[in-house]
C-alpha cells in the first residue's frame, strides 16, 4: 500500500534506506535504554536457542518449548530470591538485635565474590552512637553522647580537631 500524502518513495531500496534511518534514529533518541535492548536480543535469542534444542529432543510446539523454559528460569530466579531474603532476614534480625555493635563479615574474591555471615565484633560502649574501625581494626573512632551526672545532656559541647596529627606515622 502507497501513501499519496507523504514523500514516501517507492523504489524499494530507497524505502529500506530510510527504515535503517529511522531505526537508527530512534536509536539514538533512546539510547539510553540501549542496554534493555541488548539484554532484551540476548535473552530472546538464548531462549529461542534453547527452544529450539527442546523440539529437537522432544517434538513440543515450540510456544510450549518457550514457555517451559521460561517457567524453568523464572523457578530458578524464584529459588533464589528465596535464598536470598532468607539471608537478608537473618542479617536484620542481627541489625535489630545487635544493632549497637561493630559488625563484620569476611569477604573472597578470588574465586568470584563470596560474602560471608556477619559477625558482631565489639559492643559499643555505654553513651556511643555511632563509630569506625580503623583499617587494621586496632583503633575505632566513637561518637559519644555527653551526658552530665543528673543524667540531662550537658550544655558544653568538645569539638576534637586535628586528631589525625597524634597518630603514630608509619
Amino acid at each position: 500500500m502507497y501513501f499519496n500524502e507523504l514523500p514516501i518513495p517507492k523504489d524499494i531500496r530507497w524505502r529500506r534506506l530510510l527504515s535503517i534511518a529511522l531505526f537508527l534514529g530512534l536509536l539514538y533518541a533512546f539510547r539510553g535504554l540501549t542496554p534493555v535492548l541488548v539484554i532484551f536480543v540476548v535473552f530472546a535469542r538464548l531462549f529461542g536457542w534453547a527452544s529450539d534444542k527442546l523440539y529437537e529432543r522432544t517434538h513440543l510446539k515450540r510456544s510450549h518449548s518457550i514457555a517451559g523454559i521460561l517457567a524453568l528460569f523464572l523457578g530458578g530466579v524464584g529459588v533464589g530470591v528465596f535464598f536470598f531474603v532468607k539471608r537478608a532476614i537473618d542479617f536484620v534480625n542481627m541489625v535489630r538485635t545487635q544493632g549497637s555493635s561493630y559488625v563484620a563479615a569476611d569477604v573472597d574474591t578470588l574465586h568470584g565474590f563470596k560474602a560471608g555471615l556477619p559477625r558482631r565484633l565489639a559492643p559499643f560502649p555505654p553513651g556511643a552512637t555511632e563509630g569506625a574501625f580503623s583499617p587494621d581494626r586496632k583503633k575505632s573512632l566513637l561518637v559519644m553522647s555527653s551526658t552530665t551526672g543528673s543524667g540531662k545532656a550537658a550544655q558544653v559541647f568538645d569539638v576534637l580537631a586535628n586528631w589525625t596529627s597524634a597518630l603514630k606515622k608509619p
